[in-house]
């Protein structure tokens, strides 16, 4: 699971080295958000950290992510 704290989780397709920002599903108020563990961040390039996202923080999740590359990644 993969967690944001800002925008729409497009800068997380790096780590599958895609050059392209992505595209996401759809996304809801962390409030309506089961809690989960999970990576999170809030700005590209910036380390992740591990730990609660969705409701009752201020990381939110979506279903999908497409990074216009297949994964694991390869170029």
């Amino acid at each position: 699971a993969i967690g944001d704290n800002w925008g729409k989780g497009e800068d997380h397709c790096q780590f599958v080295d895609s050059h392209l920002d992505g595209r996401t599903g759809p996304s809801s108020y962390t409030e309506v958000l089961p809690p989960i563990l999970g990576y999170y961040r809030r700005f590209r390039q910036e380390p992740v950290e591990f730990g609660r996202i969705g409701q009752g923080t201020a990381n939110y999740y979506v279903g999908w992510y497409e990074c216009g590359v297949p994964i694991p990644g390869k170029w």
